[in-house]
């Protein structure tokens, strides 16, 4: 239990909040494998990967501030604001992923919490400017030789094509510009 002169706190950007008493802590690291199963029933994993810590915290607020602590916590749980946790335990970069109060008679001037932090990564982006690579930008020309732009057809935009039924095996297209065919094999369509 953590009480006294060394309270337990959880910090944010926007300020602090001492908690009156920490009844627990419990921080959790997990790791998932992958399994798949083969034959004869057996489980081959061939890969591991670390969860994100987390930590649970049970505690009483009590004092005149309560109120204000409470409302700062439920802040920076719906801002989603980074915390530090200090405690027995030290964990910094922390979400607020559940926070759950009791309020009732026996605590008048505070509240019993229960509080699960987890681990957040924060990934920084970084842009860098590369030099043009002169190898490079002779095997790469910027101009298509004539004998190929001869085997390439133009292009065009005709929109979206709606594919024709075959009959008898024959295009539709094909079928269609033939007309004794249409009257061969398709006497009905006169």
């Amino acid at each position: 239990m953590i009480s006294g002169k060394n309270r337990a706190k959880l910090i944010s950007v926007s300020g602090s909040v001492e908690f009156s008493v920490v009844s627990e802590e419990r921080p959790s690291y997990t790791t998932d494998v992958t399994e798949y199963p083969i034959e004869g029933g057996q489980q081959y994993s061939d890969h591991a990967s670390n969860r994100p810590k987390s930590v649970s915290i049970e505690g009483i607020v009590t004092g005149q501030d309560a109120s204000t602590k409470l409302d700062n916590i439920r802040f920076w749980q719906e801002k989603r604001l980074p915390v530090t946790y200090s405690g027995r335990g030290t964990y910094r970069n922390f979400i607020i992923k559940e926070f759950r109060v009791v309020e009732d008679v026996s605590i008048g001037d505070g509240f019993r919490f229960s509080l699960v932090l987890q681990e957040i990564k924060i990934a920084i982006v970084k842009t860098i400017s590369v030099k043009p690579d002169p190898v490079l930008e002779k095997i790469v020309s910027k101009t298509v030789p004539a004998q190929t732009q001869t085997q390439v057809a133009p292009i065009s935009n005709r929109g979206r094509e709606q594919p024709q039924p075959a009959i008898m095996g024959i295009p539709g297209p094909v079928f269609d510009s033939v007309s004794i065919l249409k009257s061969i094999l398709n006497p009905w369509s006169r």
